[in-house]
């Protein structure tokens, strides 16, 4: 109702109005220098703990440019091969192609300033506030001083542009890339010097080999060129040939990559083809998913978000409240006044820019739309105008200065409490940045030679922490069990250092007790859980443990249970193996002595002693399907199960399969006599 309003009012203005201020250009440069420091602050502020980690998705691109540093640089063509090679393992759906301009980039900061979370998250810090200088350029060609800069305020302090540029997301680069082109190019199509078609060229070029999502920004580039060239009739041979030159550099330099793309099974690579929308609009013969896509895309500004703790706060609208109405009501001031180039482009920019979510099975993931978020502030700054202008208040009124105060400081407010205080504090996005494994990483990095170091399998090889510490990286070995129950001697100076997860206090506790002596420390999530387990033991102590155990011979190892192991869903199929696991403490798909599953079944048989006579309750946690039978009495996964027993051994099986999903976690716990807590059976209760 209220954009049907605005679009009336619209149509009764049919003359353009002066923006709503005018701003002298020593006080133009003044307010933009005012604004990226209050950019730079906001990027700035607490960069050392906010965010808490870095993904492992971002922080395979530091992996990548420490692997530069570390084995010399190469050219791109050879650094495309390289690292696919190097990846493919664990991030196969990522091609490197599409991180290849950061690898190197990346390479050159850390080169500069060493390498560490800090020293990631400034580098797009660095690039953002570019970025804002370049878009700032792009709009001031198209407008005013005071609607440019107002959207360079709306940016500054968006919450969306400032998680991921503290995250470290590629998608940065892509605004960097993208309007650096884009000024570059209307500056060249009003001066008509070559120069600038050529720094555009460079700058689409180097943006191709950056994030996937900036493969569809050359449409957009073009577009733009064409509407130049055809709005400017005496000009319109030399932008022809100028912009035959920005077309030239761009193919020469993007040269290599699409050779390689063309090399590739896929050529767009096979994250596109997974996440390609195709597939839904062939089965249903519609473009119905398309128009639910697009619908999400703008559900995701003013109203639900992105459901990625990584990316914003989870299902928080990825404006605030203020920006979001704007928006709105400068949307459909660009529909009405389309014909304006600073609109037409607008317009394009937010339905080119957005295909990367429209056509993909995924659209409220709000990287792939992100380059859409400069446009946002745009119209949203271009309608305020509008409304300033039409209600006959001044700045120089205290009504118009009031609300003029009032307005960026309420703006301000919500999005420095979105990211500062509700995502700071919220444990989910404290999880998702791989906080644990950063932990683990610079852990590692600062007690350097001291220790061999064992890993849970979910840190183990995990971007976030192994770009830190790349150094120890012959001393870090997963921790597998039952392997871990009798380690080698560490070498020269060197003790032990674990690594568990959340969740794994069973094993936990086997380590105490096979190596005594040693220190725990755990670290807590913004809820007070236990999220990381470390366990230090000295050499000395780590010897000495060895020794023992050694000296007590295969007696001092448990035995644990039976797991009977099928890579089927069919419990008649042999079983593909068979292991002694000590403890049923599985806290992630990585724990598992198996990699590739679903499908995956598992029967775990043996006996359970009861260490004193009472009142025990069992209970099996798990995300699938699980059951357990303590002397033939059996009960499911989530069901507790009181038993009284007396001091003794009692007959055990476990059941688990796996049918289909990735998370994964499987615990058999009790409850002993006089216990108020849960504890995963202990090692020691488990009998052949």
């Amino acid at each position: 109702m209220g954009s049907f309003l605005f679009f009336n009012l619209i149509r009764k203005t049919r003359d353009r109005l002066a923006p709503f201020s005018k701003v002298p250009r020593s006080w133009e440069t003044k307010i933009f220098l005012t604004l990226m420091s209050l950019a730079a602050f906001l990027r700035l502020y607490r960069i050392a703990d906010l965010p808490s980690g870095i993904a492992r998705d971002e922080a395979f691109q530091a992996w990548g440019a420490v692997r530069i540093l570390q084995e010399g640089w190469v050219s791109f063509y050879q650094t495309l091969h390289h690292y696919q090679a190097q990846s493919i393992d664990y991030i196969g759906s990522i091609a490197p192609e599409t991180l290849l301009e950061t690898f190197t980039g990346l390479a050159g900061w850390f080169a500069l300033f060493g390498v560490s979370k800090t020293i990631f998250s400034l580098f797009f810090v660095f690039l953002s506030l570019a970025g804002l200088v370049l878009i700032y350029w792009f709009f001031r060609q198209l407008t005013g001083p005071a609607v440019s800069l107002g959207a360079l305020f709306l940016l500054s302090i968006m919450h969306w542009h400032l998680t991921l540029s503290r995250n470290g997301h590629p998608v940065i680069d892509n605004l960097f890339f993208m309007f650096g082109c884009l000024a570059f190019l209307i500056y060249g199509c009003r001066t008509l010097k070559i120069w600038p078609f050529l720094l555009a060229g460079v700058f689409m070029a180097a943006g191709f080999y950056g994030y996937a999502a900036f493969k569809v920004f050359p449409l957009f580039a073009f577009f733009i060129l064409s509407v130049e060239i055809l709005g400017e009739p005496l000009k319109r041979k030399r932008l022809v040939v100028l912009g035959s030159a920005f077309l030239l550099v761009f193919l020469s330099l993007i040269l290599p990559l699409t050779i390689h793309m063309g090399q590739s099974p896929s050529f767009l690579g096979t994250r596109f083809d997974t996440n390609f929308i195709g597939d839904r609009i062939a089965a249903q013969k519609s473009l119905v998913p398309l128009a639910q896509n697009a619908l999400r895309i703008f559900l995701s500004l003013d109203r639900e978000g992105d459901p990625t703790p990584t990316y914003d706060l989870p299902y928080h609208r990825l404006l605030d409240d203020a920006t979001g109405i704007l928006f709105i009501l400068g949307l459909t001031l660009a529909l009405a006044r389309w014909r304006e180039k600073k609109f037409l482009y607008s317009l394009a920019g937010l339905g080119l820019l957005s295909l990367p979510a429209l056509l993909s099975v995924g659209p409220e993931q709000s990287p792939r739309f992100f380059a859409i978020a400069p446009f946002a502030a745009f119209l949203s700054m271009e309608s305020f105008s509008f409304l300033f202008s039409r209600s006959g208040v001044t700045i120089r009124g205290w009504a118009g200065s009031l609300f003029l105060a009032a307005l960026p400081i309420f703006m301000l407010y919500q999005n420095f409490r979105v990211y500062f205080v509700e995502r700071a504090a919220n444990p989910l996005c404290w999880h998702w940045a791989d906080t644990e494994a950063g932990i683990v990483g610079r852990t590692i990095a600062e007690n350097n030679e001291d220790y061999e170091y064992y890993l849970s399998p979910a840190y183990y090889r995990n971007f976030s922490a192994q770009f830190q510490c790349m150094a120890q990286e012959a001393h870090m070995h997963s921790l597998d069990l039952p392997a871990a129950m009798s380690l080698p001697a560490p070498p020269e100076r060197r003790g032990f250092y674990f690594f568990l997860q959340e969740g794994r206090t069973g094993v936990l506790s086997l380590l105490q007790s096979i190596y005594p002596g040693g220190t725990t420390e755990k670290i807590l999530d913004p809820a007070g859980r236990p999220s990381l387990y470390l366990y230090r033991v000295p050499r000395e102590t780590a010897l000495y443990d060895l020794e023992v155990l050694l000296k007590k011979g295969p007696a001092a190892v448990p035995r644990g249970l039976w797991g009977e192991y099928r890579f089927s869903n069919d419990w008649t199929v042999k079983p593909s193996f068979t292991q002694r696991d000590p403890l049923i403490n599985f806290s992630s798909r990585n724990d598992f002595p198996v990699k590739s599953f679903p499908p995956l079944s598992v029967h775990w048989s043996g006996k359970v002693a009861a260490p004193i006579s009472g009142d025990y309750r069992f209970l099996v946690l798990s995300d699938d399907w699980a059951k357990a039978k303590v002397k033939g009495i059996g009960f499911a996964q989530g069901e507790e199960k009181d038993m009284p027993l007396r001091k003794g051994s009692y007959p055990l099986e476990i059941f688990y399969q796996k049918t289909q999903g990735l998370n994964t976690c499987l615990h058999f716990l009790w409850k002993r006599p006089g216990s108020d807590h849960y504890e995963v059976v202990p090692y020691q209760a488990f009998r052949d």
